[in-house]
């Protein structure tokens, strides 16, 4: 009878274990999909360096259009939401947004010098931000931080400021030279159809790398933008930066292509 009553209350337990009603919580896959899901998304691998920016609404993408303005009492940002046919109307004030950006998503920015100058990417990082050009000589995309926006022609491969720091990036199309042009370049447009590769890394303030973020920027194409009635109608002139019939945007895209931690910060995290 003891042994009965021994051999039940081990199959008791064994059930309990088995069932997820006592002892260790069953795993059913549940585990290795937030894991696989994780790992596809990009959840939870880009807490270390958070990077964030105006960005339109993306219910609003392929939704109507961002009509140029130019009476800027009216409109302070120079524009006004066009809905498509049966779309509701937006506000002004309600078609662009601050948001984080997450890896693997393309976002329309907000337009050029929409509440910032040029584009402006935001940094919460504790430590060393640096940026870099694909090709460091490019001087078709100029890059500073926003403290030190007159530097943008200093001729330096790479930039870095500690965290956090706000990252002013023109990505204006073309190589001007440094006499014609000189002094910062705050502009509404850019070149259209043109791409561009940012890398950016953050380290320990004692040098040590943590984290490494690829940056995508696509200039779109932006009919609704009158350019060249702009620039004859102003008092702008042509000349190196400005040339009749170009073909200019006030948008890009931008998607963080990847984000990787350093093989120490992996380290440092299983410890």
């Amino acid at each position: 009878m003891k042994r009965m009553c021994i051999w039940m209350v081990c199959m008791l337990m064994l059930w309990g274990c088995a069932d997820g009603s006592g002892g260790v919580m069953p795993d059913r896959g549940e585990t290795a999909a937030v894991e696989e899901e994780a790992e596809e998304t990009g959840a939870g691998m880009d807490d270390l360096m958070k990077i964030t920016t105006w960005i339109m609404d993306p219910a609003l993408e392929g939704n109507g259009y961002w009509a140029y303005a130019e009476d800027m009492k009216i409109y302070p940002h120079k524009g006004y939401w066009v809905p498509d046919e049966g779309e509701p109307a937006v506000p002004e004030e309600k078609v662009f947004r601050e948001e984080r950006l997450q890896v693997g998503k393309v976002y329309t920015m907000a337009p050029l010098g929409y509440k910032m100058s040029n584009l402006e990417f935001d940094f919460d990082f504790d430590g060393i931000v640096t940026v870099e050009k694909t090709d460091p000589a490019d001087n078709s995309i100029l890059l500073d931080f926003s403290d030190s926006v007159w530097n943008q022609w200093s001729g330096e491969t790479v930039i870095s400021r500690n965290g956090p720091c706000t990252l002013n990036v023109y990505p204006l199309g073309k190589n001007l030279s440094f006499e014609g042009v000189g002094g910062a370049l705050v502009q509404p447009d850019v070149l259209a159809g043109k791409e561009y590769l940012l890398t950016v890394k953050g380290y320990e303030l004692d040098g040590s790398l943590l984290v490494t973020v690829k940056i995508r920027l696509v200039s779109l194409e932006d009919e609704a933008y009158p350019y060249d009635e702009i620039m004859r109608n102003g008092n702008h002139g042509f000349g190196e930066l400005f040339s009749v019939g170009e073909n200019r945007t006030r948008f890009c895209s931008v998607e963080l292509v990847s984000y990787e931690y350093s093989d120490q910060y992996k380290m440092m995290m299983t410890e």
